[in-house]
């Protein structure tokens, strides 16, 4: 079963969007600035959407690519990999950023919400922890493996969908027997009852 973290950090939603915009797509200059470039009618359109929203007037296009210098890309210092800081986010900016990878790096496909790619096995695992945390199913597959061809990394697959429970037909049993009495510790939980 799925929960539902809400953290205690107010980023604003759309600087969770950006984010991962940034994650998939973005790069950083020896100065800080960040630059986007992109062979895409529809994520060029999305990214001048979210930096109008964001900062209008303080960003520039070019025919394939974006320039935001680096006093208005505050999203760009949490890094191209997901990671811990997500734990602190609301549940708002979370689900903007979850909601938000199906534009850069997802494809959506019958029930599945997106299924994502990435070269980082920290970043899909981060994805899952924080889609399960969020309410939504997740499963990180090795899509292909970094042996397959000389040249080429591994590429990891996240499915994301709003499944909130583990389906039993897809798991596996595990008997566990120990040869030892071992103790096994329960939190106390008060329910009120």
């Amino acid at each position: 079963m799925c929960g539902y973290l809400d953290g205690p950090e107010q980023i604003r939603p759309l600087e969770a969007k950006l984010l991962a915009a940034f994650q998939a797509d973005g790069s950083v200059d020896t100065y800080g600035n960040v630059r986007f470039h992109f062979h895409r009618d529809r994520k060029m359109r999305r990214m001048e959407s979210l930096l109008e929203a964001y900062c209008p007037g303080a960003y520039s296009r070019g025919a394939d690519s974006f320039y935001i210098p680096r006093k208005s890309a505050g999203f760009a210092a949490f890094g191209k990999i997901a990671g811990a800081y997500l734990l602190q986010w609301s549940g708002e900016a979370l689900d903007a950023y979850i909601e938000e990878l199906v534009y850069w790096d997802g494809s959506a496909a019958g029930t599945i919400l997106c299924h994502l790619t990435t070269i980082s096995k920290e970043h899909a695992d981060w994805l899952q922890t924080v889609a399960k945390l969020r309410g939504y199913g997740s499963q990180v597959n090795l899509q292909r493996p970094a042996d397959s061809h000389p040249n080429r990394q591994a590429l990891w697959r996240v499915s994301l969908n709003r499944r909130q429970y583990f389906n039993l037909a897809s798991g596996e049993k595990t008997d566990i027997y120990e040869k030892q009495p071992t103790a096994i510790y329960c939190p106390h939980i008060v329910t009120g009852k």
